[in-house]
């Protein structure tokens, strides 16, 4: 019987849901401050006495550069129990990476005055299991979930504990507690607003007062009394005497201030004799009181606990794939910066990665992204989502040039006839080496290095001034017949170790002669290879010495785009609840295929692919089987604007029988249906950096450097599958989503590049991490 309910106040951290993101961010400030000034105020030290829990930490980074002289006080609070601050920046998404992890670790390990103790992850229906090592290393003991489950999941019955087992074995407590805002229901029948959720600055609504909630008259408590009974009556298997509910303020439920009469009620409540006892409590308050409780026989579950929600990162899909890559060069800069015997500013560096972090806060959209895509407070959220990808990418480029122009070794390309090119990660690569050709004042046309090897330089024309019919390789932006057609990059590919630096020398003469296309069926050193023109599709694909990689069962094309929507009223409705109807209803096409073209190239068979369907105005991939070993596939979208709910995919069908399947999570290797929590999502992943597919000799790597969400097996999402064994070994790349109900529904106009990788190595060779080469005119 439960005679203790601790009600944890705080406020839920939502960038944008409610206001514009910088709105929601401010507010979160003034929020804090507000409950500093609470609790200093209430020097009565019951269970009425006011306490607050800071769900995240980076309000509490935000205020205190702010406002430095809150410091003393909020950790004096901290000493006395009266705030908590949590361990996590924001409500975490599986996008934050190993790198993005350690950064916020060393973020936390400044907040260690303040004693986090709990990681408070709400709303999500998930965390990556990578990040419970370095919790645990940073002296938080607790998971505090606080799920939202509207469209998804939890792996046990809720309220309880359970033990998560990590990567390393060790195990964590995990209080899987019921929703976010919860409390408010346990003692009120009826809601306190009406109509939609207002914006913080709407003159007609206003945040609660004293009366409006948590009524502490004697006519309010009997009613409140009834109310709880109630709903505690459902509650009959939870198993301990103590009970956490987690309340939010009822003005938006999320971004809100505290509300101070709450201390009232619970004053009111236990000078009646009620049972249970209220406390208004903090996450670690609460677990400290129930640890005694807990029996050493808790469920264990181990593995990622995959996310129900992950596939909403992708209805951003350009600013996913500019956020990705500023990472990797904000990864690499701290091993680029001694290799050129140059520098970098840190505090920079650590402001950059606290924007590119902050796109993978789990908002995704506004309160009415859906029903009204076009209105200010949906494009507000939408704009600060772009805002951020964009200023990553810019502040990465910054600093890698910083880097390059601080290092002895750089020369002004207009007098230099060299380059240097590194390797700023840690294992040996194959990699292009991107010049632009506008800044080469007289034309290379070769590359030499200091060990006597020549290597050509491909030119690629046009991109953005390519006008129609404009012959060349180009990377397919809307025709522009303004622009005349002109070189615009020129590029080699060679490999280079881990760390390694190597200087190449421009000539103006090539030996080599001009490429020439490979046929659309033959072979290489490396590769054999069919096409079936007419369909464009990739029939043939054997890597050197080895078997078919592709399955010619199922109807999807190797590589190929599918693209799947749901029409009808009420579509993301039923998508939502998994109606039957819906999702039976959906439409899966593949694009029609215009021509499959061999292209020269100087390093491998190449071939250029277009398609046609009524969402595009242009489809293109771009399919380079290279005599090194490696596969690359560039894939080149322009959707037209649809308000339609539709997912794009890239299908990977494999014939590997029996092969396994695994994908990185925070770094850690993760096996699909092994190490992937029981209960949890078992349809949409997201990998730090690949997929991988192993058979008892070989592994078949496939980036997802720009595609990290992704379904294995098949193109089920919004299915409620289940985690369990890998049906068909097939990896389908979510390149772009709008289903969810409160994401951004709209896609629009525009261009998406991806790129994807694909090698095979034996299954005793590491793979190859992710990155690019950097290069810069060197003396």
């Amino acid at each position: 019987m439960i005679h203790d309910i601790h009600i944890i106040h705080h406020t839920h951290t939502d960038l944008g849901y409610t206001d514009a993101p910088a709105t929601a961010a401010r507010l979160h400030q003034e929020a804090l401050a507000e409950a500093i000034g609470l609790a200093l105020a209430d020097d009565r030290d019951d269970e009425g006495a006011f306490r607050w829990a800071c769900e995240v930490f980076e309000p509490v980074e935000a205020l205190l550069a702010a406002r430095p002289e809150l410091a003393t006080p909020l950790e004096a609070l901290v000493r006395s129990g009266r705030i908590e601050v949590c361990a996590l920046p924001f409500n975490l998404t599986p996008l934050i990476g190993a790198a993005g992890w350690r950064q916020m670790q060393v973020r936390l390990g400044r907040l260690a005055r303040f004693q986090p103790r709990v990681a408070m992850n709400n709303d999500v229906n998930g965390m990556p299991w990578g990040v419970l090592p370095g919790l645990r290393g940073a002296g938080v003991n607790w998971v505090w979930m606080g799920m939202n489950t509207y469209s998804g999941c939890t792996p046990l019955p809720r309220p309880g504990v359970f033990r998560w087992e990590g990567p390393d074995g060790q195990r964590t407590p995990v209080w899987n507690g019921l929703p976010y805002s919860e409390a408010y229901g346990f003692f009120h029948r009826d809601e306190w607003r009406r109509g939609p959720l207002p914006a913080a600055h709407d003159v007609w609504y206003h945040r609660p007062e004293e009366g409006d909630l948590w009524a502490a008259g004697p006519a309010a408590l009997e009613g409140a009394a009834q109310q709880l009974q109630e709903r505690l009556a459902g509650l009959s298997d939870y198993p301990y005497p103590l009970l956490a509910l987690q309340f939010t303020n009822r003005w938006r439920i999320d971004n809100d201030p505290p509300f101070a009469p709450l201390s009232s009620f619970v004053r009111a409540w236990n000078a009646s004799g009620r049972l249970p006892r209220l406390t208004l409590s903090t996450p670690s308050r609460f677990l400290t009181a129930l640890e005694p409780h807990l029996g050493a026989d808790l469920p264990v579950l181990r593995g990622d606990w995959c996310d129900a929600w992950a596939d909403g990162v992708a209805s951003t899909p350009v600013e996913l794939v500019l956020q990705r890559r500023a990472k990797r060069v904000l990864e690499a800069l701290p091993l680029a910066a001694p290799l050129l015997s140059s520098g970098y500013d840190a505090l920079e560096l650590e402001r950059a990665w606290a924007v590119a972090s902050r796109f993978d806060e789990h908002t995704w959209g506004a309160y009415e992204s859906v029903a009204r895509p076009w209105c200010a407070r949906s494009l507000a959220n939408q704009i600060g989502k772009t805002a951020l990808a964009t200023e990553a990418d810019e502040a990465a480029a910054c600093l890698r040039a910083a880097v390059v122009r601080s290092s002895p070794a750089y020369c002004p390309a207009a007098r230099t006839r060299a380059l240097a090119v590194i390797n700023p990660t840690s294992t040996g690569r194959w990699g292009w080496v991107d010049i632009p050709a506008q800044a080469l004042r007289w034309p290379a046309a070769a590359v030499c290095a200091g060990v006597g090897q020549t290597l050509p330089l491909e030119t690629l024309s046009g991109a953005e001034w390519l006008p129609a019919g404009a012959p060349g390789l180009g990377l397919d932006d809307l025709p522009d017949d303004v622009w005349p057609t002109v070189p615009w990059r020129r590029r080699f590919r060679c490999r280079l170790g881990p760390g390694e630096v190597r200087r190449f020398e421009f000539q103006a003469e090539c030996a080599f002669a001009p490429a020439r296309p490979a046929p659309l069926a033959g072979q290489s050193a490396a590769w054999e290879w069919e096409w079936d023109a007419r369909a464009g599709r990739l029939l043939h694909l054997v890597p050197g010495g080895g078997a078919n990689l592709i399955d010619r069962v199922v109807p999807w094309r190797f590589g190929g785009l599918l693209v799947e929507q749901a029409t009808g009223v009420g579509a993301r409705a039923g998508l939502a609840t998994r109606d039957p109807a819906t999702l039976a209803a959906l439409v899966r096409e593949q694009p029609a295929a215009e021509s499959v073209v061999a292209l020269p190239s100087p390093w491998g068979a190449r071939f250029r692919c277009a398609y046609r369907h009524p969402a595009f105005r242009r489809i293109v991939q771009v399919w380079d089987l290279f005599d090194d070993g490696e596969l690359e596939l560039t894939t080149i979208l322009h959707p037209l604007l649809t308000e339609v709910p539709q997912v794009w995919y890239l299908a990977f069908p494999l014939d590997l029988p029996g092969a396994t399947a695994s994908y990185e999570a925070v770094g850690v290797e993760t096996r699909v249906g092994q190490d992937q929590m029981p209960g949890s999502c078992g349809e949409v992943v997201v990998s730090d950096g690949r997929v991988s597919f192993q058979d008892r000799q070989r592994v078949l790597d496939i980036d997802a450097d720009d595609t990290p969400v992704g379904v294995f097996g098949g193109p089920w999402v919004r299915s409620g599958r289940s985690v369990g064994a890998l049906a068909r070994p097939a990896w389908f790349a979510v390149l772009h989503h709008t289903y969810w109900a409160t994401n951004f529904a709209v896609t629009r106009c525009g261009r998406l590049e991806v790129r994807q990788r694909l090698r095979v190595r034996p299954a005793h060779e590491s793979a190859v991490a992710p990155g690019e080469f950097w290069s810069f005119p060197a003396l």
